[in-house]
């Protein structure tokens, strides 16, 4: 079964962009995750916020929604991460990006040069 045609564009920008996707099984099940490049076009490749990487056969999704934040800006001002919203401490904020938190670092690939 193939992808519908404005899921596939949705999840093409989602993967360029590295933003959030929430996908909704047929099941009931919901994945949040940033979606990444997959050789296989039966299946949807996601990194959940935890770092697992998730396969999810595209028979199986009833719905995709990119998740978009309209609030980057006033949340990091508000010493949240830009990119998930969470409030950031001296814990959870990255030291060489300030503006993300350590989870979001990994998951968007910026500490794979450092």
């Amino acid at each position: 079964m193939k992808i519908k045609k404005w899921y596939r564009e949705d999840l093409t920008k989602a993967i360029q962009n590295k933003r959030h996707i929430l996908i909704q099984l047929e099941e009931g099940e919901y994945i949040l995750g940033v979606p990444e490049k997959s050789k296989d076009d039966s299946l949807v490749k996601i990194r959940k916020s935890n770092n697992e990487l998730v396969w999810v056969p595209v028979k199986d999704i009833n719905n995709l929604s990119v998740v978009i934040s309209f609030d980057n800006e006033v949340a990091r001002a508000y010493g949240n991460c830009g990119h998930c919203g969470l409030t950031m401490d001296n814990t959870t904020q990255n030291d060489n990006y300030p503006e993300y938190c350590d989870d979001c670092v990994k998951l968007l690939g910026f500490d794979e040069n450092t």
